[in-house]
Protein backbone atom coordinates (compact mmCIF):
# COMPACT_ATOMS: atom_id res chain seq x y z
CA UNK A 1 0.00 0.00 0.00
CA UNK A 2 2.83 2.22 1.28
CA UNK A 3 4.35 1.55 -2.31
CA UNK A 4 1.29 2.42 -4.47
CA UNK A 5 0.99 5.51 -2.14
CA UNK A 6 4.31 6.43 -3.25
CA UNK A 7 3.96 5.71 -7.24
CA UNK A 8 0.76 8.09 -7.35
CA UNK A 9 2.73 10.98 -5.57
CA UNK A 10 5.46 10.35 -7.64
CA UNK A 11 2.81 11.00 -10.74
CA UNK A 12 1.25 14.05 -9.32
CA UNK A 13 4.42 15.46 -8.27
CA UNK A 14 5.94 14.85 -12.23
CA UNK A 15 2.68 16.03 -13.57
CA UNK A 16 2.65 19.58 -11.44
CA UNK A 17 6.60 19.86 -12.88
CA UNK A 18 5.08 19.48 -16.53
CA UNK A 19 1.99 21.65 -16.28
CA UNK A 20 4.78 24.25 -14.26
CA UNK A 21 7.37 24.10 -16.87
CA UNK A 22 4.77 24.43 -19.45
CA UNK A 23 3.02 27.48 -17.96
CA UNK A 24 7.18 29.27 -17.96
CA UNK A 25 7.95 28.18 -21.67
CA UNK A 26 4.31 29.64 -22.21
CA UNK A 27 5.01 32.76 -20.59
CA UNK A 28 8.62 32.97 -21.79
CA UNK A 29 7.53 32.66 -25.57
CA UNK A 30 4.93 35.29 -25.06
CA UNK A 31 7.65 37.89 -23.25
CA UNK A 32 10.14 36.72 -26.38
CA UNK A 33 6.79 37.36 -28.95
CA UNK A 34 5.98 40.95 -27.33
CA UNK A 35 9.70 41.99 -27.02
CA UNK A 36 10.33 41.34 -30.61
CA UNK A 37 6.56 42.84 -31.74
CA UNK A 38 7.73 46.13 -29.90
CA UNK A 39 11.47 46.42 -31.70
CA UNK A 40 9.39 45.25 -35.25
CA UNK A 41 6.50 48.04 -34.56
CA UNK A 42 9.16 50.76 -33.81
CA UNK A 43 10.65 49.95 -36.76
CA UNK A 44 8.38 49.66 -39.74
CA UNK A 45 6.16 52.64 -38.22
CA UNK A 46 8.33 54.74 -40.13
CA UNK A 47 8.18 53.13 -43.11
CA UNK A 48 4.29 52.57 -42.94
CA UNK A 49 4.27 56.79 -42.24
CA UNK A 50 6.06 57.22 -44.85
CA UNK A 51 4.17 54.78 -47.54
CA UNK A 52 1.14 56.65 -45.75
CA UNK A 53 1.88 60.23 -46.92
CA UNK A 54 3.33 59.54 -50.47
CA UNK A 55 1.29 60.47 -53.34
CA UNK A 56 2.38 56.96 -55.22
CA UNK A 57 4.55 53.74 -54.85
CA UNK A 58 3.45 49.86 -53.60
CA UNK A 59 3.99 49.36 -49.95
CA UNK A 60 6.94 46.75 -50.25
CA UNK A 61 8.81 49.47 -51.74
CA UNK A 62 8.57 51.77 -48.70
CA UNK A 63 9.85 48.78 -46.32
CA UNK A 64 13.59 48.09 -46.75
CA UNK A 65 13.20 44.19 -45.05
CA UNK A 66 11.26 41.49 -45.81
CA UNK A 67 8.21 40.82 -43.84
CA UNK A 68 8.00 37.39 -42.14
CA UNK A 69 5.17 35.79 -40.13
CA UNK A 70 5.47 37.22 -37.24
CA UNK A 71 6.04 40.72 -38.79
CA UNK A 72 2.59 40.55 -40.75
CA UNK A 73 0.83 40.62 -37.52
CA UNK A 74 3.10 43.74 -36.39
CA UNK A 75 2.28 45.58 -39.86
CA UNK A 76 -1.72 44.22 -39.83
CA UNK A 77 -2.18 46.20 -35.79
CA UNK A 78 -0.09 49.27 -37.15
CA UNK A 79 -2.44 49.75 -40.26
CA UNK A 80 -5.48 49.44 -38.22
CA UNK A 81 -4.36 51.79 -35.47
CA UNK A 82 -3.35 54.38 -38.25
CA UNK A 83 -6.62 53.88 -40.88
CA UNK A 84 -8.87 55.01 -37.74
CA UNK A 85 -6.98 58.01 -37.38
CA UNK A 86 -6.42 59.58 -40.86
CA UNK A 87 -9.11 60.53 -43.98
CA UNK A 88 -9.24 61.11 -47.66
CA UNK A 89 -5.97 59.95 -49.62
CA UNK A 90 -3.81 58.45 -46.75
CA UNK A 91 -6.88 56.51 -46.04
CA UNK A 92 -7.07 55.05 -49.42
CA UNK A 93 -3.10 54.48 -49.31
CA UNK A 94 -3.79 52.18 -45.92
CA UNK A 95 -6.60 50.42 -47.24
CA UNK A 96 -4.40 49.67 -50.78
CA UNK A 97 -2.32 48.00 -48.19
CA UNK A 98 -4.38 46.12 -46.89
CA UNK A 99 -5.13 44.61 -50.36
CA UNK A 100 -1.55 44.48 -51.79
CA UNK A 101 -0.08 42.50 -48.39
CA UNK A 102 -2.97 40.06 -48.81
CA UNK A 103 -4.90 40.94 -45.36
CA UNK A 104 -8.08 41.33 -47.24
CA UNK A 105 -7.90 37.71 -48.83
CA UNK A 106 -7.40 36.40 -45.12
CA UNK A 107 -10.28 37.99 -43.81
CA UNK A 108 -12.56 36.84 -47.06
CA UNK A 109 -11.95 33.70 -46.12
CA UNK A 110 -12.85 33.96 -42.25
CA UNK A 111 -16.89 35.13 -43.55
CA UNK A 112 -17.22 31.59 -45.29
CA UNK A 113 -15.96 29.80 -41.57
CA UNK A 114 -18.38 27.49 -39.76
CA UNK A 115 -17.94 29.08 -37.19
CA UNK A 116 -19.95 32.23 -36.77
CA UNK A 117 -17.37 34.25 -34.16
CA UNK A 118 -15.25 33.78 -36.73
CA UNK A 119 -17.34 35.61 -39.69
CA UNK A 120 -17.86 38.51 -36.89
CA UNK A 121 -14.26 38.66 -36.49
CA UNK A 122 -13.80 38.95 -40.29
CA UNK A 123 -16.77 41.05 -41.10
CA UNK A 124 -15.21 43.47 -38.21
CA UNK A 125 -11.56 43.32 -39.61
CA UNK A 126 -13.35 44.28 -43.37
CA UNK A 127 -14.74 47.35 -42.40
CA UNK A 128 -11.67 48.70 -40.42
CA UNK A 129 -9.48 47.90 -43.62
CA UNK A 130 -12.32 49.90 -45.66
CA UNK A 131 -11.36 48.28 -48.72
CA UNK A 132 -14.62 48.36 -51.52
CA UNK A 133 -14.09 44.95 -52.49
CA UNK A 134 -15.37 42.58 -49.93
CA UNK A 135 -18.71 44.91 -50.53
CA UNK A 136 -20.45 41.73 -52.35
CA UNK A 137 -19.33 39.17 -49.88
CA UNK A 138 -20.71 41.94 -46.77
CA UNK A 139 -23.81 42.23 -48.54
CA UNK A 140 -24.19 38.14 -48.84
CA UNK A 141 -23.72 38.08 -44.97
CA UNK A 142 -26.41 40.44 -44.45
CA UNK A 143 -28.48 37.36 -44.29
CA UNK A 144 -26.88 34.95 -42.07
CA UNK A 145 -28.84 33.28 -39.69
CA UNK A 146 -26.96 34.44 -36.84
CA UNK A 147 -28.12 38.04 -35.99
CA UNK A 148 -24.53 39.37 -34.61
CA UNK A 149 -23.05 38.45 -37.99
CA UNK A 150 -25.49 40.60 -39.70
CA UNK A 151 -24.97 43.59 -37.67
CA UNK A 152 -20.94 43.59 -37.87
CA UNK A 153 -21.57 42.99 -41.91
CA UNK A 154 -23.50 46.12 -41.26
CA UNK A 155 -21.43 48.37 -39.59
CA UNK A 156 -18.94 47.18 -41.98
CA UNK A 157 -21.13 48.24 -44.65
CA UNK A 158 -21.27 51.47 -43.25
CA UNK A 159 -17.96 51.73 -42.13
CA UNK A 160 -16.94 51.36 -45.97
CA UNK A 161 -19.75 53.48 -47.20
CA UNK A 162 -20.92 53.74 -50.89
CA UNK A 163 -24.62 53.72 -52.26
CA UNK A 164 -24.37 50.01 -52.60
CA UNK A 165 -23.93 50.01 -48.69
CA UNK A 166 -26.44 52.30 -48.03
CA UNK A 167 -28.94 50.20 -50.14
CA UNK A 168 -28.09 46.97 -48.52
CA UNK A 169 -28.54 48.51 -44.99
CA UNK A 170 -31.90 50.00 -46.09
CA UNK A 171 -33.09 46.29 -46.90
CA UNK A 172 -31.90 45.55 -43.81
CA UNK A 173 -33.62 48.13 -41.85
CA UNK A 174 -36.99 46.78 -43.81
CA UNK A 175 -36.40 43.26 -42.53
CA UNK A 176 -35.31 43.82 -38.82
CA UNK A 177 -37.00 43.94 -35.43
CA UNK A 178 -37.15 46.75 -33.20
CA UNK A 179 -33.54 46.16 -32.05
CA UNK A 180 -32.22 45.63 -34.86
CA UNK A 181 -33.93 48.48 -36.32
CA UNK A 182 -32.50 50.70 -33.74
CA UNK A 183 -28.61 49.39 -34.50
CA UNK A 184 -28.77 49.96 -38.63
CA UNK A 185 -30.34 53.25 -38.32
CA UNK A 186 -27.28 54.03 -35.97
CA UNK A 187 -24.94 52.69 -38.25
CA UNK A 188 -26.72 54.77 -41.55
CA UNK A 189 -26.89 57.87 -39.50
CA UNK A 190 -23.29 57.57 -39.46
CA UNK A 191 -22.85 57.31 -43.57
CA UNK A 192 -23.96 61.12 -43.76
CA UNK A 193 -25.44 63.27 -46.38
CA UNK A 194 -25.51 59.68 -49.15
CA UNK A 195 -28.29 58.18 -47.09
CA UNK A 196 -30.38 61.15 -47.43
CA UNK A 197 -32.25 60.27 -50.47
CA UNK A 198 -32.39 56.96 -50.52
CA UNK A 199 -34.01 57.00 -47.23
CA UNK A 200 -36.30 59.09 -48.10
CA UNK A 201 -37.70 56.89 -51.26
CA UNK A 202 -37.73 53.97 -49.13
CA UNK A 203 -39.19 55.26 -46.31
CA UNK A 204 -42.99 54.65 -47.64
CA UNK A 205 -42.20 51.23 -47.67
CA UNK A 206 -40.49 50.80 -44.30
CA UNK A 207 -42.40 48.75 -41.65
CA UNK A 208 -44.03 49.80 -39.05
CA UNK A 209 -40.57 48.86 -35.94
CA UNK A 210 -38.42 50.60 -38.95
CA UNK A 211 -40.04 53.65 -39.13
CA UNK A 212 -39.11 55.74 -36.25
CA UNK A 213 -35.54 54.86 -35.78
CA UNK A 214 -35.80 56.11 -39.97
CA UNK A 215 -36.90 59.23 -38.30
CA UNK A 216 -34.66 59.80 -35.68
CA UNK A 217 -31.86 59.31 -38.87
CA UNK A 218 -33.59 62.39 -40.89
CA UNK A 219 -33.00 64.51 -38.00
CA UNK A 220 -29.39 63.36 -36.81
CA UNK A 221 -28.58 64.24 -40.83
CA UNK A 222 -30.45 67.29 -40.52
CA UNK A 223 -31.02 67.39 -43.89
CA UNK A 224 -33.35 69.83 -45.47
CA UNK A 225 -34.70 67.71 -47.92
CA UNK A 226 -36.39 65.92 -45.09
CA UNK A 227 -38.80 68.60 -44.19
CA UNK A 228 -41.58 68.12 -46.53
CA UNK A 229 -42.07 64.27 -45.20
CA UNK A 230 -41.69 65.38 -41.57
CA UNK A 231 -44.25 68.20 -41.78
CA UNK A 232 -45.85 65.40 -42.98
CA UNK A 233 -45.97 62.82 -39.91
CA UNK A 234 -46.77 65.20 -37.77
CA UNK A 235 -50.16 64.33 -38.73
CA UNK A 236 -49.65 60.29 -38.68
CA UNK A 237 -52.06 58.18 -36.85
CA UNK A 238 -49.09 56.78 -34.58
CA UNK A 239 -48.49 59.41 -31.59
CA UNK A 240 -44.64 58.11 -31.60
CA UNK A 241 -44.74 58.84 -35.20
CA UNK A 242 -45.89 62.12 -34.69
CA UNK A 243 -43.44 62.89 -31.71
CA UNK A 244 -40.12 61.76 -33.53
CA UNK A 245 -40.63 63.97 -36.19
CA UNK A 246 -41.25 67.03 -34.39
CA UNK A 247 -38.04 66.12 -32.83
CA UNK A 248 -36.14 65.74 -35.99
CA UNK A 249 -38.01 68.87 -37.18
CA UNK A 250 -36.20 70.64 -34.51
CA UNK A 251 -32.62 69.10 -35.28
CA UNK A 252 -32.77 70.39 -38.62
CA UNK A 253 -34.10 73.57 -37.19
CA UNK A 254 -35.85 74.57 -40.69
CA UNK A 255 -38.36 77.74 -39.82
CA UNK A 256 -40.62 76.27 -42.51
CA UNK A 257 -41.80 73.92 -39.64
CA UNK A 258 -42.63 76.79 -37.23
CA UNK A 259 -46.11 76.94 -38.07
CA UNK A 260 -46.65 72.97 -37.86
CA UNK A 261 -45.10 72.33 -34.63
CA UNK A 262 -47.18 75.44 -32.99
CA UNK A 263 -50.54 73.61 -34.41
CA UNK A 264 -48.61 70.08 -32.82
CA UNK A 265 -48.64 71.89 -29.22
CA UNK A 266 -52.86 71.20 -29.81
CA UNK A 267 -51.89 67.18 -30.07
CA UNK A 268 -54.24 65.13 -28.13
CA UNK A 269 -51.34 63.35 -26.87
CA UNK A 270 -48.54 64.49 -24.39
CA UNK A 271 -45.50 63.19 -25.94
CA UNK A 272 -46.11 65.33 -29.26
CA UNK A 273 -47.16 68.48 -27.35
CA UNK A 274 -43.63 67.99 -25.55
CA UNK A 275 -41.62 66.99 -28.47
CA UNK A 276 -43.06 70.14 -30.19
CA UNK A 277 -41.88 72.59 -27.41
CA UNK A 278 -38.23 71.40 -27.51
CA UNK A 279 -38.41 71.74 -31.33
CA UNK A 280 -39.22 75.35 -31.83
CA UNK A 281 -36.78 75.94 -28.83
CA UNK A 282 -34.33 74.91 -31.49
CA UNK A 283 -35.71 76.65 -34.16
CA UNK A 284 -34.11 80.06 -34.62
CA UNK A 285 -36.29 82.98 -34.55
CA UNK A 286 -38.87 84.68 -32.05
CA UNK A 287 -42.02 82.78 -33.94
CA UNK A 288 -43.68 80.46 -31.93
CA UNK A 289 -42.80 82.03 -28.58
CA UNK A 290 -46.68 83.20 -27.79
CA UNK A 291 -47.75 79.31 -28.38
CA UNK A 292 -44.68 78.39 -25.84
CA UNK A 293 -45.92 80.49 -23.05
CA UNK A 294 -49.64 79.16 -23.61
CA UNK A 295 -47.69 75.98 -23.36
CA UNK A 296 -46.14 76.25 -20.06
CA UNK A 297 -50.33 76.30 -18.71
CA UNK A 298 -50.37 72.65 -20.34
CA UNK A 299 -51.87 70.27 -17.73
CA UNK A 300 -48.76 68.15 -18.57
CA UNK A 301 -45.69 68.82 -16.63
CA UNK A 302 -43.28 67.71 -19.53
CA UNK A 303 -45.19 69.89 -21.59
CA UNK A 304 -44.76 72.36 -19.13
CA UNK A 305 -40.92 72.14 -18.65
CA UNK A 306 -39.88 71.72 -22.24
CA UNK A 307 -41.85 74.80 -23.44
CA UNK A 308 -39.97 76.54 -20.56
CA UNK A 309 -36.54 75.24 -21.50
CA UNK A 310 -37.75 76.28 -25.28
CA UNK A 311 -38.46 80.21 -24.22
CA UNK A 312 -34.85 80.19 -22.16
CA UNK A 313 -33.22 78.93 -25.52
CA UNK A 314 -34.86 81.74 -27.72
CA UNK A 315 -32.59 84.36 -26.03
CA UNK A 316 -33.59 88.00 -25.43
CA UNK A 317 -37.30 87.43 -26.77
CA UNK A 318 -38.33 84.49 -24.66
CA UNK A 319 -36.58 86.02 -22.06
CA UNK A 320 -39.02 88.60 -21.82
CA UNK A 321 -41.46 86.39 -22.13
CA UNK A 322 -40.77 84.81 -18.97
CA UNK A 323 -40.11 87.89 -17.36
CA UNK A 324 -44.17 88.58 -18.40
CA UNK A 325 -44.87 85.15 -16.84
CA UNK A 326 -43.52 86.35 -13.45
CA UNK A 327 -46.74 87.52 -11.99
CA UNK A 328 -49.37 85.55 -14.14
CA UNK A 329 -52.01 83.34 -12.51
CA UNK A 330 -50.09 80.35 -13.27
CA UNK A 331 -48.18 79.60 -9.87
CA UNK A 332 -46.23 77.21 -12.01
CA UNK A 333 -46.09 78.87 -14.85
CA UNK A 334 -44.31 81.89 -12.52
CA UNK A 335 -41.49 79.56 -10.61
CA UNK A 336 -40.62 78.15 -13.78
CA UNK A 337 -39.79 81.39 -15.76
CA UNK A 338 -38.19 82.92 -12.35
CA UNK A 339 -36.01 79.57 -12.84
CA UNK A 340 -35.34 79.54 -16.51
CA UNK A 341 -34.28 83.25 -16.10
CA UNK A 342 -31.67 82.70 -13.26
CA UNK A 343 -30.28 79.83 -15.64
CA UNK A 344 -30.24 82.11 -18.50
CA UNK A 345 -28.03 84.65 -15.90
CA UNK A 346 -30.67 87.50 -17.08
CA UNK A 347 -31.30 88.28 -12.99
CA UNK A 348 -27.69 89.31 -13.04
CA UNK A 349 -28.22 91.85 -15.63
CA UNK A 350 -30.99 93.05 -13.67
CA UNK A 351 -29.00 93.16 -10.58
CA UNK A 352 -26.71 95.33 -12.19
CA UNK A 353 -29.58 97.83 -13.34
CA UNK A 354 -31.09 97.67 -9.63
CA UNK A 355 -27.68 100.41 -8.68
CA UNK A 356 -27.51 101.39 -12.21
CA UNK A 357 -27.72 105.57 -12.96
CA UNK A 358 -31.00 105.38 -14.54
CA UNK A 359 -34.30 106.08 -12.86
CA UNK A 360 -36.43 103.98 -15.38
CA UNK A 361 -33.76 101.03 -14.96
CA UNK A 362 -33.94 100.66 -11.64
CA UNK A 363 -37.39 101.05 -11.16
CA UNK A 364 -37.52 98.08 -13.82
CA UNK A 365 -35.25 96.01 -11.72
CA UNK A 366 -36.81 96.44 -8.63
CA UNK A 367 -39.96 95.49 -10.40
CA UNK A 368 -39.01 92.56 -11.28
CA UNK A 369 -37.04 91.10 -7.73
CA UNK A 370 -40.65 92.62 -6.41
CA UNK A 371 -42.20 90.13 -8.42
CA UNK A 372 -39.69 87.33 -7.18
CA UNK A 373 -40.78 88.35 -3.58
CA UNK A 374 -44.20 87.74 -4.30
CA UNK A 375 -43.11 84.10 -5.57
CA UNK A 376 -41.47 83.42 -2.27
CA UNK A 377 -38.80 83.38 -4.41
CA UNK A 378 -36.79 84.58 -1.25
CA UNK A 379 -34.01 82.08 -1.46
CA UNK A 380 -32.24 83.50 -4.30
CA UNK A 381 -32.55 87.32 -2.87
CA UNK A 382 -31.40 86.33 0.80
CA UNK A 383 -28.06 84.39 -1.64
CA UNK A 384 -27.80 87.79 -3.24
CA UNK A 385 -27.42 89.84 -0.46
CA UNK A 386 -24.55 87.62 1.41
CA UNK A 387 -22.52 86.31 -1.46
CA UNK A 388 -22.57 88.93 -4.84
CA UNK A 389 -19.45 90.67 -5.26
CA UNK A 390 -21.12 94.30 -5.22
CA UNK A 391 -21.43 95.61 -1.66
CA UNK A 392 -23.95 98.49 -3.19
CA UNK A 393 -26.05 95.21 -4.75
CA UNK A 394 -26.06 93.75 -1.96
CA UNK A 395 -27.32 96.71 0.21
CA UNK A 396 -30.10 97.76 -2.32
CA UNK A 397 -31.17 93.72 -1.83
CA UNK A 398 -31.25 93.58 1.74
CA UNK A 399 -33.32 96.85 1.44
CA UNK A 400 -36.08 95.02 -1.27
CA UNK A 401 -36.19 92.14 1.20
CA UNK A 402 -36.60 93.83 4.45
CA UNK A 403 -39.68 95.75 2.83
CA UNK A 404 -41.50 92.90 1.61
CA UNK A 405 -40.58 91.23 5.41
CA UNK A 406 -42.20 94.74 7.05
CA UNK A 407 -44.99 94.35 4.65
CA UNK A 408 -44.10 97.42 3.35
CA UNK A 409 -43.72 96.51 -0.30
CA UNK A 410 -40.97 97.52 -2.69
CA UNK A 411 -40.85 101.13 -3.06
Amino acid sequence: MAEFVSGVIDIVGALFILVLGFILLHKLVGEIRAGYERRQRAMFLPWIQDYMNADHGTFREFVAVPIGRWDRRVVLWILFDRIRLVKGRARQRLSEAFEELGFVEVELAKLKDRRWSRRVEGAEHLGWMMSRRPVPQLVALMQDHVPEVRIRAAKALGAIGGLDAVETLLGALRETNRWSALRIADILSGLGQTAVEPLLREFPHLPAPARVPAIDILGRLRSHLAVPLLRTLLHDPEPNVRARAAHSLGLIGDPRAVDDLVTALQDEAWPVRAMACKALGLVSGAEGIPALQRALGDGEWWVRSNAAEALRAKGPPGHRALISLLDGADAYAAQKAAWMLQEAGVFDAYLARLVGDSPAERAEAESMFAKLVALRRIDLLNDIASRHGDPAVRAEVGRLLAAAQSGEGVA
